[in-house]
């Protein structure tokens, strides 16, 4: 019977029950020796449980912290000053963002394994947010540091699925995760259409009462990198390489990070991306409410509840737009505006 007995000896298995029991709502079925779906569990599955049980196995169980690897150490015995060096160093990377989302789950764990009486106290009591105050961004990219960023991700140190990854970001102005976790079968390069199923966006969307898939039509800028990653993955299930796992979903950041001095323009993230194409769009004149729609925003207005609409002409001619304008800068032919001078 596997982790059935309270007080499970290792960090690690103490990773695995919360990620089943907890975030899956799943039961341990001793008959075909596997973790089912509990239909009677009074706990609603987590929607992205995979990407939590990511950054909890990358950033927690797989690090060291006084020689030992944690994942090996006894739950019971770890320490609220063990946790607080654990996170610290996260910070330090720097990834203050991830620091807050790692220090949130265990929080979750230890909590979830003092009421289950699996340890005797959480070790995360009066721990606070490692990271601070997170603040919203508003990085975008310029049309200079785009054309760099699309001329200079050829020859950037990655993996080539990632550097087409990265252009898919800026062309189509989805988020990182909605594209690291894609699978093939998402994708219909004939109707020229992207479906993201419910289960990969994000959570503000997948608790709606009927949740939708989100539908993004593909311009001719997005398909031709969505093409080449298919010859380079397209035998496989998901569009971005299976061996990366667990942590596709921190690769792109990776990726961009490890290779500043390359790109040798502001820092930025793949969000930021997203940030760079809804902005253009915007300049380009399309209604707001159409970008909204191609990055699946909830307008949060009385008129969402009754507009059936799918707007997938809207958002269609929204991409093509950007696609268009994002032609011109790579190729350095959009035209810039110029500032008029008014008569003294």
């Amino acid at each position: 019977m596997r982790l059935e007995r309270a007080g499970a000896d290792t960090v690690a298995e103490l990773v695995d029950q919360l990620v089943h029991r907890k975030l899956r709502a799943e039961r341990w079925d001793t008959d075909r020796r596997e973790w089912v779906r509990d239909p009677k569990s009074k706990t609603k599955a987590r929607k992205r449980s995979k990407e939590a049980e990511g950054l909890l196995k990358s950033n927690f169980v797989s690090a060291t912290v006084d020689g030992k690897k944690v994942g090996e150490m006894p739950a019971r015995y770890m320490t609220g000053r063990q946790l607080v060096r654990l996170l610290d160093d996260i910070v330090d990377r720097p990834a203050p963002v991830t620091a807050n989302r790692v220090h949130a789950l265990i929080k979750q764990m230890f909590e979830w394994a003092a009421a289950k009486d699996i340890v005797p106290a959480s070790p995360m009591a009066g721990i606070e947010r490692p990271g601070g105050e997170e603040q919203a961004r508003n990085r975008k990219l310029s049309e200079d540091e785009i054309k760099v960023f699309w001329s200079k991700v050829d020859s950037a140190e990655m993996a080539e699925p990632t550097r087409l990854a990265l252009k898919l970001l800026l062309v189509t102005a989805q988020r990182r995760g909605e594209l690291t976790f894609a699978k093939w079968s998402h994708f219909d390069i004939d109707r020229k259409l992207w479906t993201i199923p419910v289960e990969l966006l994000k959570s503000s969307h997948a608790r709606k009462e009927k949740p939708q898939p989100h539908v993004v039509p593909l311009s001719p800028l997005a398909l031709d990198p969505l093409r080449k990653l298919k010859e380079l993955t397209g035998a496989g299930t998901y569009v971005l390489p299976a061996r990366a796992d667990k942590k596709r979903d921190r690769s792109l950041s990776r990726a961009v990070r490890e290779n500043e001095t390359h790109f040798d323009i502001e820092h930025f993230t793949p969000h930021d991306l997203r940030r760079t194409a809804a902005s253009f769009m915007t300049k380009l004149k399309v209604p707001r409410l159409h970008v909204e729609k191609v990055l699946n925003h909830s307008t949060g207005d009385i008129a969402e509840v009754y507009d059936r609409h799918d707007y997938l002409p809207e958002k269609q001619e929204a991409l093509e737009k950007w696609a268009a304008h994002l032609k011109e800068i790579i190729a350095g032919t959009a035209q810039k505006a110029v500032p008029i001078e008014r008569a003294a």
